[in-house]
């Protein structure tokens, strides 16, 4: 320095200039997560070691902070984006700062209503969606088995579902939402089987007597107008005999 001509004895300044930390994270499973029992994890891979802080905001989230390395367990309660912002201090001072949007997409529900169980003789079944429904929803029936036409189907709502084997079948329904958001649920379906009639003997002699047993129900009502079962029969000619049967329901 100089001052009216006079001339100083020079003077050193070292500066020092500390690195601002750099600050970058990941999260997991995903930044998109299902609202029903969503869960993050946030690891810093950014600066770390001696010498650095950390302070993570989750907005809307819980904890609605953190100052560890790498926060676990972070849940969101509503659905929609919520930002993550991520600081690292170094002990200069120096601030680095680093965000990412976390996406929570709704759960679908997955509710449904049917036809009554029916008898394998001309059934058909409706299964009627009363869950989520309209624009970004998809659908998936499993109807079964049973030897059921369709065996599946990806409409909203399916109907003329006949069944081609007596039984109980579980049908599972699913939907899927935006973000790939899905519910499962599933309920069951009886198809009765058909009574029938055995004969202890279908030819007999006048006088003689046959015994008709139904099969396969729990409430009979015979051609006669008995509601036994077993009958026993004495025609005097060739007769026909019909029955009718319920069966549980």
């Amino acid at each position: 320095p100089t001052l009216s001509g006079c001339v100083g004895t020079p003077i050193t300044f070292t500066i020092t200039v500390n690195p601002t930390p750099i600050a970058t994270f990941t999260t997991a499973p995903s930044i998109s997560q299902c609202l029903s029992g969503n869960s993050f994890a946030f690891t810093n891979t950014g600066s770390s070691g001696a010498g650095y802080t950390y302070s993570w905001t989750f907005a809307g989230g819980t904890p609605a902070s953190s100052t560890v390395n790498n926060p676990t367990g972070v849940t969101f309660a509503t659905v929609g984006t919520h930002l993550v912002i991520h600081t690292i201090t170094s002990t200069a001072g120096c601030v680095g700062s680093t965000n990412q949007t976390m996406t929570i997409n709704a759960t679908p529900t997955s509710t449904f209503t049917q036809s009554p169980n029916q008898c394998l003789a001309g059934n058909s079944f409706s299964f009627t969606n009363t869950g989520s429904s309209g624009g970004g929803y998809t659908y998936s029936w499993n109807f079964g088995g049973g030897g059921a036409t369709p065996a599946t189907s990806t409409t909203n709502n399916q109907s003329g579902v006949v069944y081609s084997s007596a039984g109980t079948y579980t049908v599972t329904h699913t939907v899927t939402g935006p973000g790939g958001c899905a519910s499962t649920t599933t309920s069951s379906v009886t198809v009765y089987a058909m009574p029938t009639v055995t004969v202890n003997s279908p030819t007999i002699c006048p006088g003689g007597t046959a015994t008709l047993t139904g099969v396969g129900g729990t409430t009979y009502s015979w051609s006669t107008g008995s509601t036994s079962n077993p009958i026993n029969v004495s025609p005097a000619v060739t007769t026909t005999y019909t029955i009718s049967g319920t069966d549980a329901n």
